[in-house]
């Protein structure tokens, strides 16, 4: 009679049974596997950060996140992803450097029911879930904008990447020439670094350009790769005559941005990203959601002039202090 009375019940309120989380509350463990580059900056530092963060404030007993940091080669990248597949995990998430290279290996964990969530950047035309990362379009468009409106719509810049392979190198790039032949016709783009990621090559060819090339009067680093970047200024008797705006937040940028060596640096939010990308893919194991296909968010401008505030926010971990929780679905939205 109880089992009657429930089912008339659920019947009345148009119940359905989640699947998704009846499946979830079945297992003795969940796993959700992590697996990011090793960088010399702190950048994907606080994305992980942020996914544990997240993970802790879900009080879950059966969650366990299992991190795995790895050079940032093609190679690392797919071993690294085959051996999360081995561990028979319920979910990934990963930063895709090489997309195509590791294709097949998201449409045979979507084979497996294992969904494969992007953070930081994408990995389009595959079966992945989603992508959780800031508009890199913008990101381009807002240094364009900074350095044309300070070089008054006229000069020579120097963009330096990581490598154009990587969506949101290639975005942020795009972003930059768009705006660049919309609002600054008369600026153009000297040339276009790629330093994969590496201090040296970064340092030497950031050099090279900078020698041969004099009438350059602007620098944008599309990557956290920029301390090199600095140096080679410094050497070069540069520092402070050119505008350099560089992206992401740590020690060294916040020095540079007091000094006035970077008129300002795009902040990409890796902590927020990362909390964002663990709701994202525990709500869909957990609740059944489906996320939108690509999930944004906008980027901060940062300068000498709210630098102090930023840092007292503690947005970005250099400061002791936690981080203050939010809505995920308003920093989503």
């Amino acid at each position: 009679m109880t089992r009657l009375r429930v089912l008339s019940m659920a019947q009345t309120m148009h119940y359905r049974p989640n699947l998704a989380a009846r499946a979830l509350s079945s297992r003795k463990v969940v796993s959700i596997a992590v697996t990011l580059p090793k960088t010399n900056c702190s950048f994907f530092d606080d994305v992980c950060n942020g996914i544990e963060d997240a993970a802790t404030a879900s009080q879950d007993p059966r969650l366990r996140i299992l991190v795995r940091r790895y050079p940032w080669t093609c190679e690392a990248e797919v071993e690294v992803f085959e051996a999360a597949l081995g561990d028979e995990v319920n979910a990934l998430i990963i930063s895709p450097g090489s997309p195509a290279r590791l294709k097949p290996l998201i449409r045979e964990a979507a084979k497996r029911h294992i969904p494969v969530l992007c953070v930081t950047t994408d990995a389009p035309r595959t079966d992945r879930l989603t992508s959780v990362c800031i508009d890199h379009i913008v990101s381009g468009s807002l240094a364009a904008e900074l350095i044309g409106q300070l070089l008054s719509g006229d000069g020579s810049v120097l963009l330096v990447t990581g490598n154009r392979t990587i969506i949101d190198h290639a975005d942020k790039i795009k972003g930059f020439e768009r705006c660049t032949r919309s609002m600054f016709p008369a600026m153009h783009i000297a040339g276009v670094v790629e330093d994969h990621e590496s201090e040296d090559e970064s340092y030497e060819k950031c050099k090279a350009a900078l020698l041969a090339d004099r009438t350059i009067k602007g620098v944008y680093a599309t990557t956290s790769n920029s301390v090199p970047i600095l140096r080679a200024l410094d050497e070069l008797g540069l520092a402070k005559r050119l505008k350099v705006v560089t992206t992401d937040v740590f020690p060294e940028i916040v020095a540079a941005l007091r000094s006035g060596v970077v008129t300002a640096t795009i902040h990409q939010k890796p902590f927020d990203q990362g909390r964002i990308a663990f709701h994202t893919v525990y709500r869909f194991l957990s609740e059944n959601i489906c996320p939108h296909a690509r999930i944004r968010l906008a980027p901060d401008i940062v300068l000498r002039s709210n630098l102090e505030i930023f840092l007292a926010q503690g947005r970005h971990h250099l400061l002791p202090t936690p981080v203050p929780s939010y809505d995920t679905v308003a920093a989503i939205a």
